[in-house]
């Protein structure tokens, strides 16, 4: 990590599978990560309170102002875009909270752009054709396996913090759990959000610190970017089940989250951006067919 850092400091981290910065409106740096100047090919170290077009050129600046059109920080709408840069092909993911934009960069699977609307696709013509909610479930789950490269899937229907039921589940039996489930709360404590998707590389990454030009960490900020950094009560669940790396997506109901898509790996491995956001897609066209088929 760079040894020089700005005279405010969070005590905050991301993990190291990228980057982050946080915009203020007026396009200065609110806050980054001590790996943003790397991985965006700057030629010299950024720090909070830069403007971005003076630092990364005006280009880069245009760029992502229509990176942030359309957001509102109260749709919780995110934006997976990708970024050809100095450095090489990154993806990233956009959201804007409050008046702050949350940037997140991860480098871009090498080779061939994943085409999220052919993997959805190719999802939704595997499962068309069954009749009941099992099938569906186990269908998905093998396919959702194949997108996030997991050693296992287990698709959850959950009951408040009282427990839930397990669909379906495809892969490694290490991680197989019992059908009657545990909570979310359980599954996975310490994520404060069940209506969100979240990624763990490694349980074991110590992380790139995140800068800020205030006396504040921008820990709201950080909570709505896929790198933020999970919490040691989070990392010790997962121990526990084995796992060094894992996935999840929320099962949306009309109400709310009615359950999880959780994907674990006993080893750690980055689901590049565009396979995540595929899968998010995969899983929205899950729920509302676990919903139509329960209810008719």
């Amino acid at each position: 990590m760079p040894e020089k850092l700005s005279k405010s400091l969070s005590t905050l981290t991301i993990q190291q599978a990228g980057a982050l910065m946080v915009l203020k409106a007026d396009w200065r740096l609110h806050a980054l990560s001590d790996n943003l100047a790397t991985m965006l090919g700057a030629e010299q170290e950024l720090e909070p309170g830069d403007d971005l077009a003076d630092r990364l050129g005006r280009q880069f600046a245009h760029d992502s102002r229509g990176w942030a059109q359309g957001l509102d920080a109260n749709s919780g709408m995110v934006r997976y875009l990708r970024h050809e840069g100095e450095a090489g092909i990154l993806d990233l993911s956009i959201t804007q909270v409050g008046e702050r934009y949350v940037v997140s960069f991860e480098p871009a699977r090498p080779g061939k752009t994943i085409a999220r609307d052919a993997l959805v696709q190719r999802f939704l013509h595997k499962l068309r054709p069954l009749s009941d909610v099992s099938a569906i479930a186990e269908g998905a789950a093998m396919q959702i396996r194949m997108f996030t490269q997991a050693d296992h899937v287990a698709i959850v229907l959950t009951d408040g913090e009282h427990g839930g039921q397990v669909l379906a589940q495809s892969g490694a039996e290490a991680f197989t759990l019992a059908s009657s489930a545990t909570s979310f709360r359980q599954l996975l404590p310490g994520v404060d959000d069940p209506g969100s998707a979240g990624m763990i590389v490694d349980t074991q990454d110590a992380g790139w610190l995140v800068r800020t030009a205030d006396n504040e960490d921008p820990d709201i900020e950080l909570q709505h970017s896929p790198l933020r950094q999970p919490k040691a009560s989070t990392v010790v669940a997962l121990g526990e089940q084995g796992a060094r790396g894992a996935l999840w997506f929320p099962l949306l109901g009309a109400t709310g989250p009615v359950g999880l898509v959780l994907c674990r790996r006993a080893t750690p491995r980055h689901c590049d951006a565009a396979r995540r956001a595929a899968t998010d897609l995969a899983v929205s066209y899950l729920a509302l067919m676990i919903q139509a088929h329960r209810q008719g």
